[in-house]
């Protein structure tokens, strides 16, 4: 297995650095500012945590990971966290793509979830036993709303019988949930009535019962078996409502998932054509025309933002994108596709961003913020050259069978004013000693830098470095060209190093 995953088993102690968060009040985000990109920071610590120290296995037993998606793409992702064994702390940083609320699970672990910003910190008291968490930081405050608001707690019920009961029928389910759905609106609406909540907390869970009906819907569509419109109104209702907070619930991945592989599209699009399309991104458009099926029969004008994701969602991890021909295939497809279904250009610039990005092709400019400045520092001492960044951690085997195995090219091509590569790694999951020790065996003469917990856990992040090794490959200029490069590959940019 090419690469060695970065678990919360693997890696060693971290240490809670002074990397102090902003201090302004958490605002209302809007436009193209609520999709931007960046690292939430996320620190605390676990009490009553029983996991133990397992010597075979070199960590503790018992992960600590957050589930995050991006709600435009598809893409999901496991991060883990690394705790030390001795105070039970945690830090780490997260890149999220759009506020989002995100799972915290693992094994022996119970946690809530949690709401994350780009640029912003939490500070969080997990209780492993009971679950309970004590929030603060420029987070915490929103996070307390969401924990303390008003809960469905029928749901968890309703959703057990469905699944094991086999007596249960679609009629008593649907009446089960209306009357718990009830219950939960007038308590919500109390709850944000009451002075208490801030506006972020009120974008959040003002709606939250459409979105959370909708999906429940979709989630178990082939239980539920609805047919008619009417059946499906909760849908579109859904569809209906024009609010980007609404995609920072937990649902709307779900709901986006569920409804680009739903069998009311699958319905709607049967026999649509006669024959076989002449090109592939005919197949495409005629696969995507049942998303204009979907609006003539919820009666909704228009692509509302939802159905706009279910369309991003098929063309990028439905996997329309990666069987194109190569990227300007993939690219025609994006345009010819965001003329109709795609009007929002944030999520027109994602798919795009997408399509160049499985072939390769993609080139971003590092934006000046903290990180960013902190990433073009580090790479300022290699400017006119293509930068290989690839990132290593020392209790990693393919990383160390790579450094020796690519070695004799390194030395063929050392000096040369094209490009260089440079191996990073970080204290927390390669100390100094050991360091020191692979740099003299396999990486004398490169480029190696050894960086503090804080700012490797920052730049790794920039990148979504879950496993290693990883490289990402600069331009002479900074931009990033190829987050997931390989050195397998040649000509990956006409801009690129040919090795």
């Amino acid at each position: 297995m090419r690469n060695c995953k970065i678990y919360v088993a693997a890696v060693l102690a971290v240490v809670l650095c002074a990397c102090k968060g902003k201090k302004e009040a958490l605002t209302v985000l809007s436009g193209e500012e609520f999709f931007t990109s960046g690292l939430a920071e996320v620190s605390g610590r676990l009490v009553n945590d029983n996991r133990f120290w397992n010597e075979r296995l070199n960590g503790l037993v018992g992960g600590f990971y957050i589930f995050k998606d991006d709600v435009i793409t598809g893409e999901s992702q496991i991060h883990p966290f690394s705790s030390d064994f001795g105070d039970k702390s945690f830090h780490d940083w997260i890149r999220i793509p759009s506020p989002r609320i995100v799972m915290i699970r693992g094994q022996k672990v119970t946690a809530p979830d949690i709401y994350l910003e780009g640029g912003k910190n939490l500070i969080m008291e997990v209780d492993i036993k009971t679950g309970d968490c004590v929030f603060s930081g420029e987070l915490g405050p929103v996070n307390r709303e969401l924990q303390e608001s008003p809960k469905m707690t029928a749901l968890d019920e309703i959703n057990r019988r469905i699944e094991s009961d086999s007596t249960f029928t679609p009629a008593e389910a649907y009446a089960l949930y209306e009357s718990a759905d009830s219950v939960w609106r007038r308590e919500l609406e109390v709850y944000l009535s009451s002075g208490r909540v801030s506006e972020v907390g009120k974008r959040i869970l003002g709606n939250a019962p459409v979105f959370q009906k909708a999906y429940w819907l979709m989630q178990h569509e082939a239980f539920l078996k609805p047919e008619s419109a009417e059946d499906y109104s909760p849908l579109r209702e859904a569809m209906l409502v024009d609010d980007s907070y609404l995609l920072s619930q937990r649902w709307p991945g779900g709901l986006v998932k569920n409804l680009a592989m739903s069998d009311l599209l699958k319905r709607l699009g049967k026999e649509r054509h006669a024959g076989k399309a002449t090109d592939y991104r005919t197949a495409v458009l005629r696969y995507l025309e049942r998303f204009d099926e979907l609006g003539r029969f919820l009666r909704v004008d228009g692509m509302p933002l939802l159905a706009q994701l279910a369309v991003s969602r098929t063309l990028c991890t439905g996997g329309l994108l990666e069987k194109s021909a190569g990227i300007e295939e993939a690219l025609a497809i994006v345009d010819t596709v965001a003329r109709t279904y795609l009007p929002s250009p944030v999520v027109r610039n994602a798919v795009g961003h997408y399509a160049r990005k499985i072939f390769h092709k993609d080139r971003y400019e590092v934006r000046d913020t903290p990180e960013g400045k902190m990433l073009k520092k580090i790479l300022a001492p290699y400017a006119g050259r293509h930068v290989i960044m690839d990132f290593w951690m020392g209790s990693c085997p393919p990383c160390i069978r790579e450094m020796r195995d690519t070695r004799e090219m390194r030395e063929k091509y050392r000096g040369n004013q094209d490009w260089v590569i440079l191996f990073v790694t970080g204290e927390d999951v390669t100390p100094k000693d050991e360091y020191e020790k692979i740099s003299a065996k396999y990486l004398q003469g490169d480029e190696t830098l050894l960086l503090d917990s804080c700012t490797y856990r920052r730049l790794s992040a920039m990148f979504d470095v879950e496993g290693v090794p990883r490289k990402v490959l600069f331009g002479r200029d900074g931009a990033v060209l190829d987050e997931d490069y390989s050195l397998d590959r040649r000509g990956v940019d006409a801009d690129s190093p040919q090795l």
